[in-house]
């Protein structure tokens, strides 16, 4: 009996890289929060959530799905509605898709959709096929009247057979450390329980964020500046 397939996302824990470094305040703290699978809450977010990176330029995200990239049926791309502070959703996307990671193919382009302001807006793009692309690149275009963009997730989806679990990035990553695990599912609510415990997984080594002072600088003023949560 031939099983059953159903659409995941296939992007959760892959590694990626960007054209142009995030925003010195707004870091991404382990050079992987595009890919973990922690997303904000689609409403009432703002822009100090820790989730969120946040971009002062037109940035291509590249992710490696490697052997994975196969039966690609969308791509997703969230950013942040404020409305104040110069913190506007991005304009649009471009998705190309790549064998090698040398010569791209263009899958299609997708504005952000309007939504009210502190919600998550999106863009998707559907390729015309379903397609297998050991690469995914996507070009998120800032728009020309505010400076920033805030992004917490691109989520690359495909058909996968239905035994195939849905992967849990962080707690693998963490699997054998409970108390940075603890720690990082409480900042992966937005909340951080005490800044001991922010610096405790700004210092992250088993993520590649380098510079652990403004790590711990974005986490801890999260906690300092709106208190704990939760």
């Amino acid at each position: 009996k031939e099983e059953a397939m159903v659409n995941r996302v296939i992007s959760v824990g892959k590694p990626s890289t960007t054209t142009s470094q995030s925003e010195s305040r707004y870091p991404d703290l382990f050079g992987q929060q595009i890919t973990d699978g922690q997303k904000t809450n689609d409403t009432g977010t703002y822009y100090r959530d820790v989730r969120m990176v946040g971009y002062t330029a037109n940035t291509d995200f590249v992710i490696e799905l490697g052997d994975d990239g196969k039966n690609i049926t969308q791509i997703t791309a969230r950013t942040l509605e404020y409305g104040s502070d110069g913190v506007r959703a991005a304009h649009s996307i471009r998705v190309r898709g790549s064998k090698d990671g040398k010569t791209w193919t263009t899958l299609g382009t997708a504005a952000f959709k309007t939504v009210d302001v502190k919600n998550i807006s999106t863009a998707t793009v559907i390729p015309k096929k379903i397609v297998d692309y050991r690469f995914i690149r996507v070009t998120v275009n800032k728009r020309s009247d505010a400076p920033f963009f805030f992004i917490d997730e691109i989520e690359v989806y495909g058909d996968v057979p239905e035994s195939v679990a849905e992967s849990d990035y962080v707690s693998l990553t963490y699997k054998d450390d409970k108390t940075d695990l603890d720690a990082w599912k409480a900042l992966s609510t937005g909340n951080a329980a005490t800044a001991e415990k922010a610096e405790n997984v700004a210092l992250g080594k088993k993520y590649t964020f380098e510079n652990v002072d403004y790590a711990c600088t974005k986490v801890c003023y999260y906690y300092d500046y709106l208190g704990p949560h939760g």
